[in-house]
């Protein structure tokens, strides 16, 4: 699935589906796993 579908689908830019994907790897990396 490419960013310009999920951007059409979800009616929100390919941008900001690019910075929210880079905040949601930066928060995994400081989660614990257990």
């Amino acid at each position: 699935m490419t960013q310009s579908e999920v951007s059409d689908v979800a009616n929100i830019s390919e941008v900001t589906i690019r910075n929210r994907y880079h905040e949601l790897l930066e928060a995994e990396d400081g989660v614990a796993l257990n």
